[in-house]
């Protein structure tokens, strides 16, 4: 064999290891690539679930102080500041054993309500007074706005009925004789985009505090939103239901973020209201939103 042919078949076999050699260093990198994806997914998710446990666990320690404010008959006022204070911005609680903290949501934690979100399963009450001072302050509420939707095994003729009992208005205690029932049919007024049913009741008088119960009279319900207003027929501006606490949180990881909301009814402690305490069970709503800070 020539000395010629010899070169030529080294330099061939040169060139095929080169080939070889590019094709595994692309697939390593390649296969590392995957490999990091899959790494800075999993620590992002840890990350998330941490940040989310966090506002979760700012969630339930607001409840807790709720709770204990309520027993003690404390403020609804006295007791949001208490719950704000508890975890600012400027110190916020960090969870043992995990790279994640929370801080309450002032701007959020309020009881500052107008459009209420509630789920209907059977019973809903909405105490229409304000609880820090139920005898002086009375509400304006001349109307009130059901908004709803209708599982998909219900009938399309699905209905609700609302109970309205008065206070008393020189005392803070239910009037025997004022109790007023209507009952609503889905269909018979059009609803806005985004819900199935809607529902208008002129009942409300001003200058008034009420107890105000909702029953799914043959059916179970979700998605409703709750609204009153100071005119007749949901016209004018929105009254607020103050006997609503609503609390955020906001727990933070390394790179994301978790808002999470809950809202409950303040069931004060009063003597001489059997009807009202055992009507308000206090129902929470708890619903998390995700923000990411970095790559």
């Amino acid at each position: 064999m020539s000395a010629k042919r010899l070169r030529h078949q080294s330099g061939a076999v040169m060139l095929l290891a080169l080939l070889i050699l590019a094709v595994m260093t692309a697939l390593a990198f390649v296969f590392s690539s995957i490999v990091y994806r899959e790494l800075s997914i999993s620590r992002a998710y840890d990350d998330s679930l941490q940040s989310y446990y966090a506002a979760e666990s700012g969630i339930e320690r607001s409840l807790d102080i709720v709770t204990e404010h309520r027993q003690n008959r404390e403020l609804l006022g006295t007791t949001l500041t208490a719950v704000e204070n508890y975890a600012t911005d400027a110190a916020p609680v960090t969870l043992s054993a995990a790279d994640a903290s929370y801080v309450i949501d002032s701007s959020a934690t309020t009881n500052t309500t107008t459009a209420l979100e509630v789920l209907i399963e059977s019973l809903y009450q909405i105490d229409l007074y304000d609880p820090d001072d139920p005898i002086n302050t009375l509400m304006s509420a001349e109307s009130m706005r059901v908004l709803w939707n209708v599982p998909a095994s219900c009938s399309s003729t699905t209905q609700l009925e609302f109970t309205f009992q008065e206070y008393n208005s020189s005392s803070f205690g239910l009037e025997n004789d004022s109790v007023y029932k209507q009952l609503y049919t889905c269909g018979v007024e059009s609803p806005p985009s985004g819900y199935d049913c809607q529902a208008t009741s002129n009942w409300p008088a001003a200058n008034t505090n009420y107890t105000i119960q909702i029953r799914a009279s043959n059916c179970e319900y979700s998605d409703a939103t709750i609204s009153l207003y100071t005119n007749d027929d949901a016209l004018g501006a929105e009254v607020n239901i103050p006997s609503v606490v609503n609390i955020a949180a906001v727990g933070s990881g390394n790179s994301s973020q978790r808002a999470m909301r809950a809202h409950t009814k303040w069931v004060p402690s009063a003597s001489g209201l059997s009807e009202f305490v055992l009507f308000s069970t206090a129902q929470i709503v708890k619903g998390a939103t995700q923000t990411l800070l970095g790559p």
